[in-house]
């Protein structure tokens, strides 16, 4: 049969929901234990284990899942989070201040029409610092455009500024480890490529130049490598670059579609998302491209892996059950913790600093917002509350 595009999965999972402009790759992942988010609940073991995946193997001998070898989780309804008194939200979605509300980035012509980045003396009052950094997080958003742009926010949901103002979809925005840089994806030169800017908006540079499209950049945590996956060779694999561009690397050399690559905290591994055995599961290799092991192994679509700081666990997302849900694989003993449960998607994990909270993008409320999890007590904070979309956050450091 032939392989579907990894265009058409994205949008099969937010049709109707997302600009074909953002339809980014992504994949989806393994696992061997499945536990509920409820630590009383028993654990659901694999009947047997998948073989590793090594580089270059063939797609053919995709293993068939049969009905023992997964078993949906049940999961009781996410409790209400404990609100945290510098959001000010006595409820877990108490509406919080949009971008259409804030001065700066609705009524400002610095933040929704002038050419020029806000500058920094607008910045408005020191954001909370929730989550161990900045208290500041990065997302793309279609309010400001018809398109989409990059967007920083306050984690208590004010003083939100454009960065970047139109000329193309600009999505997927990850900040440097020093917090002076953002990398993201544009398609303003016709097709999309990795560019990186200041943390102002201001000095954008087209680092890829392709004429094919570059998804999904990641930081090492050194700040020397840019980790992306890219279609240059014909098929989707995994590359790295400096962050000027040069000394471009190919990890992955795979007939399956290789995505959204992520740097381990100690810049030692990349967990990222491949289709090579049928359906998106995540893998892990050694940031050379060597050692590629299968980690997932369910039936589902599994997405967007994002490391906590600690390097034990990698937050993504999964459709197993039919919604695509926030999850947690833990490396050391290959369980599963289910985090949230909707009828609805949610997408896009980033840990906080910290590793206590986890930022996400979800359309629960009707349309994508920004919202964070508390990972102790798996209560949610809504950050974002407009008629646009809003996605792929991140945390300044």
């Amino acid at each position: 049969m032939k392989r579907k595009s990894l265009r058409w999965r994205l949008s099969a999972v937010l049709i109707g929901l997302v600009a074909p402009s953002l339809a980014c790759t992504i994949g989806v992942a393994p696992r061997s234990v499945l536990d509920t988010a409820t630590p009383t609940r028993p654990t659901v073991t694999q009947t047997a284990p998948r073989p590793s995946a090594t580089p270059g193997a063939s797609a053919t001998t995709r293993p068939t899942a049969t009905a023992s070898e997964f078993v949906p989780p049940t999961l009781t309804p996410v409790p209400a989070a404990t609100a945290v008194p510098s959001v000010a939200a006595s409820s877990t979605l108490a509406p919080s201040p949009t971008i259409a509300a804030s001065p700066t980035a609705a009524a400002s012509p610095t933040a929704a029409a002038s050419p020029t980045p806000a500058a920094s003396s607008t910045q408005g009052p020191a954001p909370t610092p929730i989550g161990g950094g900045a208290g500041v997080l990065i997302y793309n958003s279609s309010l400001i455009t018809t398109s989409y742009d990059i967007v920083r926010i306050n984690i208590d949901g004010t003083h939100a500024i454009s960065l970047t103002h139109g000329g193309g979809a600009n999505i997927t925005p990850r900040w440097s480890p020093n917090g002076q840089t953002i990398a993201f994806v544009s398609d303003r030169s016709g097709n999309r490529n990795v560019y990186t800017m200041n943390a102002d908006g201001s000095n954008v540079v087209n680092l890829t130049r392709s004429n094919v499209d570059n998804d999904g950049p990641a930081w090492s945590p050194d700040g020397q490598w840019l980790a992306f996956s890219s279609m240059r060779d014909g098929n989707r694999e995994i590359y790295k670059m400096h962050p000027d561009g040069t000394a471009l690397v190919r990890l992955t050399r795979d007939p399956g579609q290789d995505t959204y690559p992520a740097f381990s905290p100690d810049g030692a591994q990349i967990a990222f998302v491949s289709d090579r055995l049928g359906n998106s599961n995540l893998y892990l290799m050694q940031a050379d491209g060597s050692q590629v092991k299968q980690l997932t192994f369910d039936p589902g679509e599994d997405l967007y892996p994002a490391w906590s700081p600690d390097g034990k666990t990698i937050a993504f997302i999964s459709n197993v059950t039919g919604n695509y849900d926030l999850y947690l694989f833990h490396l050391d003993t290959t369980i599963v913790n289910r985090l949230t449960d909707t009828a609805t998607t949610n997408g896009s994990p980033r840990f906080s600093p910290d590793g206590k909270l986890l930022a996400f993008d979800s359309a629960r409320d009707g349309n994508f917002e920004i919202y964070y999890l508390e990972l102790s007590t798996l209560g949610v904070t809504r950050v974002t509350n407009n008629p646009a979309f809003d996605g792929s956050p991140d945390w300044k450091p």
